[in-house]
């Protein structure tokens, strides 16, 4: 037989007094030699025994191990050996039994047992606040005071900017007075003529009556004066004049006396009353716009940035500063598309924070926005944190493990039997201390178990460790922690 000599951590120009150099041949490797040791090394090195022609290789290997670790670094380079030697014109197929007896493998095993599975989607993504805005100001002013310091939470009502209100004060005056005027017109025409008006009014047309009275008895005596030749023509007609003018002065009097008595016109008081109302709607925008120059918090959050400053102008729509509010706190979670439709709105799952050590906390599902981002094919979904830590803050990562399939009565082995050859997945069952290398159809994964669709039975024994070296009939023995 051809003999491999490989060299390993060979010493080289060394005189460290806490390492040597220390030449192990192993020749002629068998099972028996290695059946005391643990077995992930023996496994291991069994491994150097299955090569091409089925023969068993010989080589030397050179052994640097340290005065402290002698175990541990002895364990590597056998492993690395075993790597070596079977990556030489092996390929991926499963290993092989070598000539002269069947080794003893020993392997850890668990149960396929029937129960209930849930799979799910692990995703990331970030906490975001739903109330995230600039805080602008209502109304043009000079800035007297900032109450509240970037970076300091503030709660709902709270004064957060001061204006300067002088000039706005004074407005307000104004329109106040011009109301006061306008209601006092108001309920003089709605009150009507006081008393006296109507005594002194009726004491006018009395007059008028008398008046004209007077003229019609100086024109009767004037025309028989007139008509016996002795009156004047000019003192006839000066007298029928008077009584006309008379007659036009008691028909005023009379006139102003009945609208004294009957009150305003309706329309008359509707006109007022409009008015009433104009001053009134003017009062009230003045007094908003005042309130306006104390700027309180519509929420409770804390100030991210200030933009404006003390002493500073602001016109109506300016800027003042960024707030963002803890209290409407969500999870925006990136999803491959391929999973969007999986996704029920409602739907509860954990997600942990970095930035609390993986402490699990509830969501659950708002919505899977239907939109897919073009460079990542990946769709956000929207969850809404259910009793969320007071340290909590927009921004910081999260994990995620959302449900997506469910299965009831369903046969699960552990995920650590499932072994991979090539492109295939098997599971190696464990019958009277032997192996049966069983294909396996995979259904739903679970966190720690997963579905098998077929070819093992609820109570079958399954290798959960050590079974990347097995081959069908393989000889094992079960280790237990």
């Amino acid at each position: 037989m051809n003999a491999i000599r490989h060299t390993i951590g060979e010493k080289s120009g060394t005189n460290s007094p806490c390492t040597r150099t220390t030449a192990i041949r192993l020749h002629g490797i068998c099972a028996d030699s290695f059946n005391r040791a643990p077995f992930i090394i023996r496994n291991s090195a069994l491994l150097l025994g299955f090569g091409q022609n089925r023969h068993m290789f010989h080589f030397n290997l050179y052994l640097r191990r340290t005065m402290t670790n002698n175990g541990f670094h002895s364990a590597a380079l056998i492993l690395l050996a075993a790597l070596l030697v079977t990556g030489c014109g092996r390929d991926n197929a499963a290993p092989q039994p070598p000539p002269g007896g069947a080794p003893t493998f020993a392997v850890k095993t668990g149960v396929a047992t029937r129960g209930a599975v849930t799979e799910y989607l692990a995703a990331i993504g970030s906490i975001v606040s739903r109330l995230e805005m600039e805080q602008r100001s209502e109304v043009a002013g000079t800035i007297r005071m900032i109450h509240v310091g970037t970076g300091v939470p503030y709660a709902q009502g709270d004064l957060l900017v001061t204006l300067d209100d002088r000039d706005l004060r004074i407005d307000l005056t104004r329109k106040q007075a011009e109301l006061e005027r306008a209601e006092a017109e108001l309920a003089l025409i709605v009150a009507g003529t006081r008393a006296e008006t109507l005594d002194y009014l009726r004491a006018e047309v009395a007059e008028a009556e008398a008046n004209l009275e007077r003229s019609e008895t100086d024109l009767t005596r004037l025309r028989r004066l007139f008509d016996q030749d002795i009156g004047s023509e000019v003192e006839l007609v000066r007298i029928a004049a008077e009584k006309k003018a008379n007659q036009a002065l008691l028909a005023q009097a009379a006139a102003r006396l009945r609208e004294a008595v009957n009150g305003a016109r309706p329309e008359d008081i509707r006109i007022a009353q409009a008015a009433v109302a104009i001053r009134r709607t003017e009062v009230d925008l003045a007094t908003r716009q005042l309130e306006k120059t104390r700027i309180h918090a519509p929420f409770n959050g804390v100030i991210l940035q200030k933009v404006a400053e003390i002493g500073a102008y602001v016109s109506e729509g300016d800027v003042l500063f960024e707030t963002v509010s803890h209290n409407f706190l969500e999870a925006v979670l990136e999803i491959p598309e391929r999973t969007a439709g999986r996704f029920a709105a409602g739907a509860e799952f954990s997600l942990t924070v970095d930035a609390f050590a993986g402490t699990p906390l509830v969501a659950q599902i708002i919505i899977a926005v239907p939109v897919a981002d073009p460079a990542s094919r990946n769709m956000l979904v929207r969850a809404e944190l259910i009793d969320p830590p007071a340290q909590l803050a927009p921004g910081m990562f999260v994990r995620a493990q959302i449900p997506i399939n469910h299965k009831d009565n369903a046969v699960l082995v552990p995920a650590d039997a499932l072994v991979h050859r090539k492109d295939k997945i098997f599971v190696f069952r464990v019958v009277d201390n032997k192996v049966e290398m069983i294909p396996a159809s995979i259904g739903l994964r679970g966190k720690n178990m997963v579905e098998v669709l077929s070819g093992i039975e609820p109570g079958d024994v399954v290798v959960t460790t050590g079974g990347e070296v097995l081959f069908p009939a393989a000889s094992v023995s079960i280790v237990t922690d």
